[in-house]
């Protein structure tokens, strides 16, 4: 009985240790599945990061295959572009060498042409001289220091003539700084082709500027009359009026 017992007891005792070894073993199975699965699950998320890194890598590669395409064309575009300038370069380097013999037997021509169409603004009318002078003085300053050929002096003097012929055909209102009783004033001016030149100040005084001797000066009419008949003319010409007929003070030299 005694020994039944002892069976009995080591039975139990080896079926509960056979129990607990199962049961350790499902258990160790069971962290093991889990922690397999947290770590496939690490793995998946690195391949993704991996790839999506791949082809942000993949596209700044494309990226830049296109940048330096794009560059390599500019390239070769501003090349063609500097041939072309070097050989624009060459051909008005040809052109400056054939023609400079014949600029500098110009060169006189073109001073002494200045020189009379600055003679010739002197003793015209008084109208902006000092912007008239100018255009030739920088002509001729320009001729002077070498920065631009005779053949240029004399087109823009052609074209400073010409604008000299137009004046003579126009008419009309302008702002001019005149010497008036020994002062500058800013006046305004009714100019009638290159003949007559009258002027209005600001305190309401109607003048003209008159010829005495090789000058011009300018001076106000004393006349009533005479103001009346300029400030008729400066009103026509303020309304535009084309055509009509004004009478004007005789003020040109005997």
């Amino acid at each position: 009985m005694i020994q039944l017992r002892r069976w009995v007891c080591g039975s139990v005792w080896l079926y509960g240790l056979f129990y607990f070894f199962l049961r350790s073993q499902a258990f160790a199975e069971s962290s093991l599945a889990v922690e397999l699965a947290r770590l496939r699950g690490e793995v998946e998320a690195l391949a993704s990061q991996i790839e999506e890194k791949k082809e942000h890598v993949r596209n700044q590669l494309r990226s830049l295959s296109m940048q330096r395409s794009a560059l390599a064309l500019s390239l070769d575009k501003e090349r063609l572009r500097l041939r072309a300038l070097m050989r624009q370069i060459s051909t008005q380097r040809a052109r400056v060498a054939s023609s400079k013999k014949e600029s500098e037997e110009l060169v006189s021509v073109a001073k002494q042409a200045a020189a009379l169409l600055q003679a010739q603004i002197a003793r015209s009318l008084p109208f902006r001289l000092k912007e008239r002078t100018e255009v030739i003085e920088q002509i001729q300053k320009q001729l002077q220091l070498k920065l631009i050929t005779s053949h240029q002096a004399l087109a823009r003097l052609w074209q400073a003539a010409e604008d000299e012929l137009r004046l003579g055909k126009e008419n009309g209102l302008y702002n001019q700084t005149i010497t008036l009783e020994g002062k500058a004033r800013l006046v305004q001016v009714a100019r009638l082709g290159m003949i007559l030149l009258f002027f209005k100040t600001r305190d309401g005084r109607y003048g003209a500027a008159q010829q005495k001797g090789q000058t011009w000066v300018f001076e106000t009419f004393r006349s009533p009359e005479q103001n009346k008949q300029v400030e008729a003319l400066f009103d026509g010409l303020k309304k535009q009026i084309r055509s009509g007929f004004w009478t004007i003070p005789d003020i040109l030299p005997r």
